[in-house]
């Protein structure tokens, strides 16, 4: 949600805030990070195919919460992914 929503907002004429302007934002980057190495670790624990469906899942979720919440993506976003982050460690 937070690597897509700028080019998603600027489609549907959403405002776009200064953290999701630049791809090369701290936000995006530590975004893009996560995602990487979330992806990466999952192989080691998971077969492949659980991997390709959690990915296809996370997608698709993503997807329909940004058209959902709309411009309310920009805090949600941001709230879900320390709230995954938290959660990993339980």
């Amino acid at each position: 949600m937070i690597i897509a929503y700028n080019r998603m907002a600027w489609q549907k004429g959403w405002p776009v805030g200064n953290m999701y302007i630049s791809d090369g934002s701290p936000l995006k980057i530590v975004a893009l990070l996560s995602v990487v190495s979330a992806f990466v670790t999952a192989f080691f624990f998971a077969p492949w195919y659980y991997v390709l469906i959690a990915v296809l899942i996370s997608w698709f979720t993503g997807t329909m919460l940004t058209q959902l919440l709309g411009v309310a993506t920009q805090v949600a976003a941001i709230v879900l992914w320390v709230f995954s982050s938290v959660f990993l460690f339980f």
